[in-house]
Order: C-alpha cells, then sequence, then structure tokens
C-alpha cells in the first residue's frame, strides 16, 4: 500500500454508500484536505482524519439509495437466481455432487458428534429444579494428595436438615449387595436402593400407580419400575400385593409403581425400599466414622453457595472426631454434573466438539476452495454477464445463491446419512440417541442455520472474487489471482491440514494411551480365571447351615476336577471391588493422625490363586483361627502408614479393634490404570465366603470350554433361581478402557473423514493451479519437460503448505495431547515419531492427491495448452 495515499479501505468504503450523483466532487474534495494535511501534519495525523471524514460523511443525505439494490430481493429475480442455480448444478453435475458429498459428509458427523454431546449434557435436567439438587462429597488431604469420596457419612443428610435452613430436603441413597424378591412362582434380583421420604421432594421420577410420597414414609412397602412391576405381576395390578424377600423373613406390600427410568439418569434402580427397612448395621451402627453412604440434598432458591461452604465447614467441625476434622473438607456437587464427574468423561466431549467444529470447518474450507475452482470455468460467462449489463451485486447474490442451495441439498443428504448410520453407531456405544427434528424445532432451526450460514460463508469468497472480475478480463479468459487471493485460498488449505494432522494424532495417541493401559502388567495373574455369584439368596437355602454345606461339597467336587487348578473366594474380585473406606490408626502411634484405607473382604488362597507376590509376612491361613482378625496391606498402604516393615505391626480401627498386620503384598491394579493404586487393605473372615461374595477359579489353559461346562454343572447343582453368569477377570479389565476404545474409534473415523475432505479441498486448489499455469505447462513440454518434472513443479507448492501445517500443528497436538493424558495416572510419553506418523501420513496424502491433477495437467497434449481461443 501507498503510504502517501488514503487508506484503501476507507476509499472503498466511501464509494460503496456514497450517493453516485455526490461521488466524484467529495472524493476529490477528500483527496485535497488529505494532500493538505500530508503537508501540515504529516502522514499519519492526515490517515487519520481522512478516516473520521468519510465516516463523518456516512449520513442520510450522502448515502446512495435503497431502490438501488431492490432487484437482489424482488421475487422474480429470487426466482431466476434459484432457476440458475438448478440449472448450474445439473450442468456441472461432477463438481455438484463431490461438493454435496463433502459437505454432507462433514454435517453429518458434526449432527452425530452433537448429538453425543448434547446426550451426555441431558443426564438428571429432566428434574424439576435440578439446579438447587446437589450430592455431598467429602476432600481430604492424605500426606498432601486431596482425595474425594462422593461419600459421606450415615447421619449427614438428617443433621444437616435440622441444622442448616438452606438445606430444604435431602435423601440418602444406598444400595444393599442383593435382594432378591418373590411372589408366588415369579422371582427377580433386581436393583435395589433404601432412599429417605424426601426422595419424592429431591427428584421427580414419574409415578404410574399408587402413592411414592407414603410408600416411603411406611416401613415394608415398596416401590417398583413398571419392568420389575411386570415381571412379577404380569398385566395384574401390583399395587397392595405381597412381595417375600428369599431367604429372609421380610414381607413387602407394593404401594407404588414408576415409570422406567430414562437413560439420561444418573441415578438408575428397580427398587426403592424405606429408609426405616434398611439393615440395622446402616441406620443404628454406624456412625460418623465411616464414609459410604450416597447423599443427596435440595436447597432452597435463595442459598448462597458461597454462605453455605462456611456453613459446611462450621458443620464438619461440630461433628467430625478427633484429627479427622483439619484435613477434611465437605462439597456439594450439582445434579446436572454428577455425569461428567462420575464417568470423567469431560475431556471426551470437550474433544468430540473439537472434532464436530474441525470437521465441519474443514468441510466449508473444501467447499469454498472447490467453488473457487470451479468459478474459473465461468469466468466468459461472468464477462458476458457483465457486458449486457449485470451489476456486481447481482452477481454476487447469483453465486450465493448457487452456494446455498448446494449447502441445503448437502444438508438434505446429511440429515439422510445420521438417520441411515445412527442405528449403528447406538448399537456399538451402546447409546440411545434420537434424531427426531420434526419434533424438536431448536433442532431443526440449528440445522437450517447451519446451511445457510455455512453456504453464505463458504460462498462469499469465490462470489466476491468472480464478480470483481473486468468484462474484457473474463471474456478473454485471463482470471489471475492477485496476490491476496492466492494467500486466502492456500491459508485454507493450510487450516484444513492442520486440522487433519491434529486429528491423525490425537488419534494415534488415543490409541497408544488404551494399548498402554491394556497392555501393563497388573501384578497378578487375570489370565484363565472366570468368577461367579455365591449370594446365599441366589439360592432356596432353608438354612445358613445348609447353604455352607451345599457350597463345601459343590466346591470340594471342582477341586477334585483336573481342569480346576486354584479356587478362592472374595467379596469381590479385582476389578470389581466396592469404593468402602475405613479410618486406621497405628497402634504405637496413637495420638497422630488416622489414614483412611479401602477394604475389602477376601477368603482362603485369594494370594496365591490370583498369583499376588507378599513381599512382606505371609498370607492368610485356615489352620490359624486367630487370622480371623488378621489384615493384610498393599505397599501404598504401607507408605501411607510409614512403615517400612509389617513385622508386629498393628492396625487399631475406628471402633478401637486392634488388628494385626500378617502381610504386605505388592502393589497390584485392582482398577483402571487411569486411577492410581490406593491404600488397600485385605480383611479375611474365614466361612463367610461361602455365601457372601464371589468364587473365582483358576482354570487349566487352553481347556476354558470344558471349564466353563463343569463350573456351570457344580452351579446347576444348588438349584439356583438365576442362569450360570460368570465374568473373565483379563475381560474385566478390558471393559474398563471401552469408553477410550470407542473415543479411539470415533476420532479415527472421523481423522479420516477430515483428510478424504481436505484432500477434497487441496484437489480442488490443484485443479485452480494448474489451469492457472495450463500455457507454462504447454511451453514446457514443447521445450522437452518430462511428466516427471511437470509434476514435480505443479506439486512442491502444495508440499509446502502440508509442511506449514505440520509446523503449527506440532504445538497444538503436544498441548493437547497433555491435556488429554493429564487424566491418567498411569500414562505414555510423547515422542516424536507420533508428530513424525501424523505429518508423513497427511504429506503422503496430500501427494496423492496434487499428484493426480498435477499428472491430469502434464499428459494434455501442449497444442491444446497453447491454443488461444
Amino acid at each position: 500500500m501507498d503510504k502517501q495515499s488514503p487508506p484503501h479501505w476507507a476509499q472503498h468504503f466511501f464509494r460503496w454508500f456514497c450517493h453516485p450523483s455526490y461521488y466524484e466532487d467529495l472524493a476529490g474534495d477528500l483527496v485535497e484536505l488529505y494532500d493538505e494535511r500530508v503537508q501540515q501534519d504529516g502522514t499519519r495525523e492526515a490517515r487519520w482524519k481522512y478516516i473520521r471524514d468519510v465516516l463523518l460523511l456516512f449520513r442520510p443525505s450522502i448515502i446512495r439509495p435503497v431502490h438501488t439494490y431492490s432487484t437482489l430481493i424482488h421475487p422474480a429475480m429470487f426466482r431466476n437466481y434459484l432457476k440458475v442455480s438448478l440449472r448450474n448444478l445439473w450442468k456441472y453435475k461432477s463438481y455438484a455432487l463431490l461438493n454435496i458429498f463433502g459437505l454432507a459428509v462433514g454435517i453429518a458427523a458434526s449432527i452425530v458428534l452433537f448429538l453425543i454431546v448434547r446426550y451426555e449434557q441431558s443426564f438428571d435436567t429432566f428434574h424439576a429444579e435440578h439446579e438447587q439438587v446437589y450430592r455431598l462429597g467429602q476432600q481430604e488431604n492424605e500426606n498432601g494428595k486431596l482425595d474425594t469420596y462422593d461419600a459421606t457419612p450415615v447421619p449427614v443428610v438428617p443433621t444437616l436438615l435440622e441444622e442448616i435452613p438452606e438445606v430444604v430436603s435431602g435423601t440418602r441413597y444406598f444400595a444393599p449387595d442383593y435382594v432378591r424378591l418373590r411372589y408366588q412362582d415369579n422371582v427377580v434380583n433386581p436393583l435395589v436402593h433404601f432412599v429417605d421420604s424426601g426422595f419424592v421432594d429431591v427428584f421427580t421420577f414419574e409415578t404410574v400407580a399408587g402413592d411414592l410420597r407414603s410408600t416411603l414414609k411406611t416401613e415394608n412397602y415398596i416401590a417398583l419400575t413398571r419392568t420389575i412391576a411386570e415381571e412379577l405381576f404380569g398385566n395384574a395390578d401390583p399395587i397392595g400385593k405381597t412381595l417375600e424377600v428369599i431367604n429372609n423373613e421380610q414381607r413387602f406390600v407394593v404401594g407404588a409403581v414408576l415409570k422406567n427410568l430414562p437413560d439420561n439418569s444418573s441415578l438408575q434402580f428397580e427398587v426403592l425400599l424405606p429408609w426405616n427397612n434398611a439393615p440395622d448395621w446402616v441406620t443404628k451402627e454406624a456412625g460418623w466414622e465411616g464414609t459410604f453412604m450416597t447423599s443427596f440434598v435440595k436447597l432452597n432458591n435463595r442459598a448462597n453457595t458461597t454462605e453455605l461452604s462456611d456453613k459446611l465447614l462450621a458443620f464438619k467441625n461440630r461433628h467430625y472426631v478427633g484429627e479427622r476434622a483439619a484435613n477434611l473438607q465437605l462439597y456439594l456437587r450439582p445434579l446436572a454434573k454428577l455425569r461428567a464427574f462420575d464417568t470423567k468423561n469431560t475431556p471426551i466431549i470437550v474433544l468430540l466438539s473439537i472434532i464436530a467444529a474441525i470437521t465441519l470447518l474443514i468441510a466449508s474450507v473444501n467447499f469454498t476452495n472447490l467453488a473457487t475452482a470451479q468459478s474459473l470455468l465461468r469466468t466468459r460467462e461472468i464477462g458476458l454477464r457483465k457486458a449486457i449489463g449485470s451489476l456486481r451485486s447481482q452477481l454476487i447474490a447469483q453465486f450465493l445463491m448457487e452456494s446455498v442451495v448446494t449447502c441445503l441439498f448437502a444438508l438434505v443428504v446429511g440429515m439422510l446419512l445420521v438417520h441411515l448410520v445412527l442405528p449403528r453407531f447406538n448399537q456399538y456405544f451402546d447409546l440411545s440417541l434420537t434424531f427426531r427434528y420434526w419434533q424438536n424445532l431448536p433442532l431443526l432451526g440449528t440445522l437450517l442455520a447451519i446451511g445457510l450460514i455455512t453456504g453464505l460463508l463458504a460462498g462469499a469468497y469465490p462470489a466476491a472474487f468472480v464478480s470483481r472480475l473486468s468484462p474484457i478480463t473474463s471474456l478473454r479468459g485471463q482470471n489471475k489471482f492477485r496476490t491476496s487471493g492466492r494467500i486466502f485460498q492456500r491459508g485454507l488449505i493450510v487450516v484444513q491440514y492442520v486440522a487433519s494432522i491434529l486429528l491423525i494424532a490425537g488419534t494415534l495417541i488415543i490409541w497408544r494411551q488404551v494399548q498402554f493401559m491394556k497392555s501393563q502388567d497388573l501384578q497378578f495373574d487375570e489370565e484363565n480365571v472366570v468368577a461367579f455369584s455365591l449370594r446365599y439368596d441366589n439360592y432356596s437355602f432353608k438354612s445358613e447351615g445348609q447353604a455352607k454345606s451345599a457350597i463345601k461339597t459343590m466346591v470340594d467336587r471342582l477341586k477334585s476336577e483336573s481342569v480346576v487348578t486354584a479356587i478362592t473366594f472374595a467379596e469381590k474380585m479385582p476389578g470389581r471391588y466396592n469404593y468402602y473406606s475405613t479410618d486406621f490408626r497405628d497402634s504405637e502411634l496413637p495420638n497422630e493422625e488416622s489414614t483412611e484405607l479401602r477394604w475389602v473382604i477376601v477368603g482362603n488362597e485369594y494370594f496365591e490363586t490370583l498369583g499376588m507376590n507378599l513381599v512382606a509376612g505371609r498370607p492368610f491361613s485356615a489352620n490359624l483361627p486367630s487370622d480371623s482378625n488378621a489384615v493384610i496391606i498393599n505397599e501404598t498402604a504401607a507408605k501411607a502408614l510409614g512403615w517400612q516393615d509389617v513385622q508386629d505391626k498393628y492396625l487399631v480401627n475406628s471402633d478401637g479393634e486392634h488388628l494385626p498386620v500378617v502381610g504386605l503384598v505388592k502393589d497390584y491394579h485392582y482398577q483402571s490404570l487411569q486411577d492410581r493404586i490406593q491404600p488397600m487393605l485385605h480383611y479375611y473372615y474365614p466361612g463367610d465366603e461361602y455365601y457372601y461374595g464371589e468364587i473365582a477359579v483358576r482354570l487349566q489353559p487352553g481347556r476354558t470350554a470344558e471349564g466353563l461346562a463343569v463350573l456351570e454343572s457344580a452351579y446347576q447343582s444348588l438349584d439356583p433361581f438365576e442362569p450360570f453368569s460368570y465374568y473373565f477377570l483379563d475381560e474385566e479389565f478390558d471393559k474398563m478402557y471401552r469408553a477410550q476404545e470407542r473415543l479411539g474409534l470415533t476420532a479415527s473415523v472421523f481423522a479420516g473423514i477430515a483428510v478424504v475432505l481436505a484432500s477434497l479441498g487441496l484437489l480442488g486448489l490443484a485443479a485452480f493451479a494448474t489451469r492457472q499455469r495450463r500455457k507454462e505447462v504447454g511451453v514446457r513440454k514443447v521445450m522437452g519437460a518430462s511428466v516427471t518434472q511437470i509434476i514435480v513443479l505443479l506439486s512442491r507448492n502444495f508440499a509446502g503448505l502440508v509442511a506449514i501445517a505440520f509446523v503449527v500443528a506440532c504445538p497444538l497436538v503436544y498441548y493437547g495431547a497433555n491435556q488429554f493424558l493429564q487424566d491418567f495416572a498411569y500414562r505414555i510419553s510423547l515422542g516424536a515419531d507420533v508428530f513424525l506418523i501424523a505429518g508423513i501420513i497427511a504429506f503422503v496424502i496430500a501427494g496423492i492427491s496434487v499428484s493426480l491433477q498435477a499428472f491430469r495437467a502434464a499428459s494434455v497434449n501442449p497444442v491444446n495448452s497453447l491454443r488461444d481461443e
């Protein structure tokens, strides 16, 4: 830009709005005044004053009349634009199909990802006043590490209701291990929860029969979901009928039937029981020491969370005993955020949102590049239109109409694609996404807006470029880009390939992290281990003695089978541990702070059967009656307690019992490697494992089918209520990474889509460039250039664009990868190979796209290239 002339953009703006009758005089006066100011005040001051004068002239008496543009929106002209648009789409069918396909795929991908994000964000929002509902939790600072537990002691909710006026309602939500119900010959094993009567005020689940409030207030009453009611009673009215609990003398009267819970509910249950029917160890014996109760509260609409935090602090100091109160704080987690916290899917949702935006961006950029390249074929048409009097604004309107029509076609095709792929998508991801846009006006409006905005934005640049050409230039076919135009179009290619490299690298990182977690040594032997339930209430035993005898007979039978190498028992097996925790103290340091340890109940030969290594001490022994009071801890627990060994060590629990520590087990992974190993304690209750937990059986390698048949036969000998159901320990751990595997597959699919779309855009730009240089190619061929040399000539600039994209993408990949991996306790390290592989893939695909177009141009007869029509 010439620094001695007025700002070009201000001159263009003035020419655009000024009335034609006044333009020449006013423009001349502005330039004369500008020249005088340059001499007096300098260039900088003159330019600012020129801009000020232009803006001051932007007033009704100077602005050109609006009727100049009236023809743009006249119905007849609109119909003409639409008719010409459809004719051009038919005339250039291959171009139209390519563009519609690219946009349709981008729109369909974005819609699917949008549906996933909307589904995840819809959890628990169907409850009335859900904004006022919170789940209570605790945070404890253990040795400098902040541990979060979404659980509280049992008395917290009723005490809060008494002491803090902002808490208007609340409920505890506790699931016993098993409650098996029977009505006549029908038996069900539903998901049962004990709740307070305040449950009705906190949550608004729909009732289809009976009265839920009175049911939860009345002891020995029960509420069922519709599915459970139909399994037990068929089509009969269940209200008032009595259910019995198997292997228990309890009886419950059906007082309410609930509509089946929606999929987007964080709370999933099939049966609700009044709190008064909860076990005594929960309602009467549990105090402020144990942390295992899920608690919900509802605040009034005037509650201030900052002030409430102070009240919770005072509440904690009043009721939590000892030094524990100093390291602990209560917190409130909003109901609508439970899904994100419990599943830890916030990074996934953010990533999917980014992928959706990137995919739509790439599709739009691809459309712009293809539309610009295609517009070169119509320069003579534009020249002819201008020669016979078409205004530039009319030409722009025509091109924008064609762009919008193309986008609307792509939108319709994209919606059809969504309907085709959504069932398979739901099946693979175990989701229930729906796409009923006709029932959702906001969604329909959003889709139409996407189509219109994408069409206008994507078509604006080629429309402005082509309409700017003079009639003589257009009719001669001289349509060379200005520097700014080339920079803009190549910038779009860079943006596309930056996004593509991001998705490719992201896909590699996700898959590597998943494979890393699945391939890590769990520090126990999970192969060939089958587990199934040995719950006492799964069998129609008349007494505990009969249960023990029958199960012991079954176990002895299994031990005699050659296919069985070892058997053990536990309340839960690794991969399914409950999140129970209790405070313990070193018996030698009674005044020191207590340490919170997770715990699990295990049976005889537990560590031996699962191949866990004891680094000190010994395993539990059925021959030592004193071991019924002993415990074994893991290495992390020993570190938390400050112990170097466990010899002659005792732990004191919250009841003051001294528990001898007889062994130290090497840290093993009992949960996903996304979480770090926590301090763990193992109880040993000889005999209880026969009916209070699971049995794990190690089979001979290579004899799995035979072993399963033996296990099922032994299981059926107990006359169980349910079919044989089992799981393999190694498969249980693999399931933990299914969400990451699904994310990896999603990223792979959309990375592939992004690369294909980016390649289409590059193909369009290559077509544009080769057409611009067709005479140069002809001259070079006449002078003896080979096809290979011409391909290299036409391709090297595009290789530079991909190289720039690679340089720009690398720091973005590094930042994004670290943000994603920070949620994993055990993670891969980022190496240069990830960046190189992503870059090589992008280079290869780009090279193929450009080389095809370059080969086509190099193969043209030079006579045809040099001919001037």
